[in-house]
């Protein structure tokens, strides 16, 4: 049985897809769910700098050498409202993305040819979450995707739209102000401190709703692109 996070090594010529790619998979429904979470994540994004807004408004009120204990009680019902939305709706983005890389990742090797390709689906995912390694493979598995998609009988010569490598400055940009923000959180004891984790997280949220938004163009464009490539094999078959 072959490993779905085996690579395949590159060659010149085209070659006959593998039996684990051999046929389309249809994209539409994870499509669809992926740009629903992806629009929830705008309006999370929104909620929670709103919250960091409502936060400093109120820290300004006390002395910088106060503790936090009073703003975060007077705010304790809408932050837990929002920890667990925040909570459920990234869980769900997580798993949905991948899912639909996956699917994306599949149909490219459909149509260009396992051996063409240099990143098998589970890779094109499992690389998310190898520390390091996330800081640039994701990226290039999807540029392989997206070539295989839009031309792929000539995948390694056509360029990419530079909405890829935004939405790759973005994700990384995201992430780190994410965890500064989780650090500097947990980390402050007075106004001060808070003050400063809250326009951390501020910050980070500002961020997220742009990359939500370039990677929603990204699976729009991504989806069209692969049903335009079925569509052309259809025709070639029925010919």
């Amino acid at each position: 049985m072959e490993n779905p996070y085996q690579s395949s090594a590159t060659s010149a010529g085209a070659v006959a897809p593998l039996r684990s790619s051999s046929y389309f998979k249809n994209p539409r429904l994870l499509t669809v769910t992926t740009r629903i979470f992806l629009c929830l994540g705008v309006l999370v994004s929104l909620g929670a700098g709103a919250l960091a807004l409502t936060e400093l408004s109120l820290m300004e009120e006390y002395s910088p050498t106060d503790g936090l204990d009073d703003v975060y009680d007077d705010l304790i019902i809408p932050t837990l409202l929002l920890g667990l939305t925040q909570f459920a709706t990234g869980i769900g983005t997580i798993v949905v993305i991948a899912m639909w890389v996956y699917r994306m990742a599949w149909n490219a090797r459909y149509f260009a040819g396992a051996r063409n390709m240099d990143y098998t689906p589970g890779w094109a995912v499992g690389w998310y979450f190898i520390p390091f390694a996330n800081l640039w493979k994701p990226y290039q598995a999807m540029k392989e995707i997206w070539r295989a998609s839009d031309e792929p009988a000539r995948m390694n010569q056509i360029p990419v739209p530079f909405w890829l490598p935004l939405w790759w400055c973005l994700w990384l940009v995201t992430n780190i102000l994410s965890n500064v923000s989780t650090r500097l959180t947990f980390r402050a004891d007075d106004i001060s401190e808070g003050m400063l984790a809250n326009q951390a997280s501020l910050l980070a949220e500002a961020v997220n709703i742009p990359l939500c938004l370039v990677f929603l163009l990204i699976v729009n464009r991504l989806s069209r692109m692969q049903w335009h490539q079925q569509s052309l094999r259809q025709v070639q078959a029925v010919a």
